[in-house]
């Protein structure tokens, strides 16, 4: 499962990476790919640091400063991305 999660968020990030260089170099955009791309990296994230928690690596503090960041990110990145497709559709 770790290694799954791992490689979703390596493919949201590489999505996100071309998704702005298309946008810089061919001025093409995709609405809300880029914001959802970067909730489900936040995502992985947050499930990497509690593997390393439950594994002892990582203090409790920074556990929780990764969730809570994290979670805020996730929620910020999920309203832009709905934002970009109301726009985009209307």
């Amino acid at each position: 499962m770790k290694k799954i999660i791992r490689i979703i968020g390596i493919i949201a990030a590489v999505i996100t990476i071309s998704n702005s260089l298309i946008f810089l170099i061919k001025d093409i955009y995709i609405p809300a790919l880029g914001p959802f791309s970067l909730g489900i990296v936040m995502l992985s994230i947050i499930y990497s640091n509690k593997q390393r928690y439950n594994q002892g690596s990582i203090k409790k503090g920074q556990w929780r400063f990764t969730l809570i960041v994290g979670l805020i990110a996730v929620t910020l990145n999920i309203a832009a991305g709905t934002s970009q497709l109301i726009v985009a559709f209307n």
